[in-house]
């Protein structure tokens, strides 16, 4: 912490050394500023206060918090500042993002890499259809291209073009609980294995149940 004293004196309040962002739009200053800090929360904090800049100059930093930081709400936070102002740098880090290990922040890099707008980023937000994890799978449902998401759906054999599932021999459809999408997720669903289960619905109910 010899930078953060030398910089702000020392026992200066957290508060004051991360309320002091904004006065320093220099890259290597936010680097260290989020680096050196051992408080996720201060680090979060740094991350929203670079990411209002809305300057360039603190890419760099948010790009490296988002791709090394252990706090997943850091690396989130600068994924979506990183999603806003938008670059070449921006892009490379929200891409190799898409293979963080949370789930909680591939979501977040799916939505900033919609907000992008290139090719590069869309073609990674409908590859996100296949995500393994549902709640990363249903965001990038929101922002996929039309044609994948139709090409998606149709990976299970119960789920229509309006996204309701509905099995053979049931009456009433109902929406999807399990975002089927891709890599036949849909083949560990409950309603799924009901309905083809060799014995059928009742026998797969009283076997499981």
């Amino acid at each position: 912490m010899r930078f953060l004293d030398r910089l702000f004196g020392r026992k200066t309040p957290q508060r004051t050394v991360v309320s002091a962002v904004t006065s320093f739009p220099n890259p290597l200053t936010a680097e260290k500023l989020l680096t050196l800090s051992e408080n996720s929360e201060a680090r979060f904090e740094s991350v929203i206060a670079q990411g209002k800049t809305n300057s360039q100059l603190v890419v760099p930093a948010l790009a490296k918090a988002l791709l090394s930081d252990d706090d997943k709400y850091v690396r989130s936070a600068a994924a979506g500042y990183l999603g806003g102002l938008k670059g070449a740098t921006a892009e490379k880090a929200l891409l190799q993002a898409m293979a963080d290990p949370d789930p909680y922040v591939r979501k977040r890099v799916v939505e900033a890499l919609f907000r992008l707008g290139t090719k590069k980023a869309q073609k990674a937000v409908d590859s996100a259809l296949g995500d393994p994890d549902p709640e990363v799978r249903a965001e990038a449902e929101k922002y996929a291209t039309k044609a994948t998401r139709k090409i998606a759906k149709r990976v299970c054999p119960f789920l229509s073009e309006t996204g309701m599932c509905e099995p053979p021999g049931v009456a009433g459809a109902h929406e999807c609980s399990w975002e089927i999408l891709g890599r036949g997720h849909h083949r560990d669903c409950f309603v799924y294995k009901m309905h083809t289960h060799p014995g059928g619905p009742a026998d797969f109910l009283r076997r499981n149940l």
